[in-house]
């Protein structure tokens, strides 16, 4: 028997087992970035599952906002002007008030909130941009609108030259919320099938 063979045949349960505490140390690992990139997953999809709520509660506040301003201009009632104005009181605001949805972001909160969140996606940052120039012009409408109201010209005169505005602006918010929206479910949909492969 040679010298080498010898070595092996004395040392074989000493190398077994090293060999084994090996391959059992390299399955953990793999265990262990398995777990962490599924638990990565999970944070993407809850984050998106954030970005959605703050999509669906700022066309909430906005269409309320809008609703609220027509009800008041057709009945001259200031109750009408709730949803309007806590659109625009910031949560830090004593004044503020929670919505039907369990949200007291104003509409700007709302827009930065989103910002924050979508900062690593440029077509969401894309998308958040043109609404917001569509959300500035609106607001600017309503104020004005509003003004007209409070000063006793009549609202009529200034729907009947510019009446088809206000319906353009939030046709053009709802379709940037939308696009938004479907960019979200796209990358839920990725995210879900990178979570399924671990």
């Amino acid at each position: 028997m040679r010298p080498q063979d010898n070595f092996f045949m004395r040392n074989a349960t000493a190398i077994a087992l090293i060999a084994v505490s090996f391959l059992m140390a390299f399955a953990a690992f793999i265990f262990y970035m398995q777990g962490e990139v599924s638990q990565q997953a999970k944070k993407l999809v809850m984050h998106t599952h954030e970005v959605v709520g703050h999509i669906q509660a700022l066309s909430n506040r906005i269409t309320d906002g809008e609703v609220g301003l027509r009800g008041h201009l057709l009945s001259g009632s200031d109750i009408y002007l709730d949803p309007y104005r806590s659109g625009l009181v910031d949560s830090s605001d004593p004044r503020s008030q929670i919505n039907e949805m369990g949200s007291r972001y104003s509409i700007a909160e709302e827009q930065s909130l989103l910002r924050g969140l979508t900062s690593d996606n440029p077509a969401q940052q894309k998308n958040l941009e043109e609404m917001s120039s569509a959300v500035k012009e609106l607001q600017e409408y309503q104020v004005a609108t509003f003004g007209s109201q409070k000063n006793k010209t009549s609202p009529a005169s200034l729907w009947k030259t510019d009446s088809l505005r206000p319906k353009q602006l939030m046709d053009h918010i709802r379709r940037a919320t939308g696009a938004m929206t479907v960019e979200e479910h796209r990358l839920m949909g990725v995210r879900v099938q990178a979570d399924r492969k671990n």
